[in-house]
């Protein structure tokens, strides 16, 4: 498999995570509001980090058909990547701890945490000028490292919708 390939494949992964986050967001409805509002915060950050990595798989698309796809081009896309991958986590933090004091399982949160600061250091390794020779196999690890992430909060997600309908049940 090529590389344009292999983005656009990573781009219909995100896109199917982010189609998943329209089908819970229909299935959690009908339930109290906290849980309601706790599981829109948790499907809200799931399709910014699905969409965040369709739109980084997608990017280097134009340079990669135009022969201008150096390490150059990894080292400013997983530049980019690591600030708006920061950019979402802070606010995702900020979001949950200010609007919602209910958090995920603790063993959902230290693996999202894990993938994201795993994605960030591969980010850096890369921006830093470390893999020049296989930037794009960086590249493409950081993205497969963040849709790991989404990944995760899908399962947070459904975890959530499980256990308010066990509290419903009950």
């Amino acid at each position: 498999m090529d590389q344009p390939d292999t983005l656009l494949t990573l781009a219909e992964i995100s896109v199917a995570i982010a189609g998943f986050a329209g089908i819970i967001s229909m299935l959690g409805r009908g339930r109290s509001t906290k849980s309601t509002a706790a599981d829109a915060l948790r499907v809200q950050q799931m399709l910014e980090m699905a969409l965040l990595n369709a739109l980084f798989a997608l990017a280097p698309l134009p340079f990669l058909a135009s022969g201008e796809a150096g390490a150059a081009t990894w080292r400013v896309g997983c530049g980019l990547h690591l600030g708006a991958s920061v950019f979402l986590t802070v606010l995702g933090i900020w979001r949950f701890r200010t609007r919602l004091p209910e958090a995920d399982p603790i063993w959902i949160s230290i693996a999202i945490s894990a993938g994201a600061a795993a994605s960030a250091l591969v980010d850096a390794w890369v921006l830093l000028g470390f893999a020049a020779a296989e930037a794009f196999s960086f590249y493409l690890a950081t993205l497969v490292l963040s849709m790991t992430s989404a990944g995760l909060k899908f399962i947070a997600v459904c975890t959530s919708l499980i256990r308010s309908s066990e509290n419903r049940a009950v």
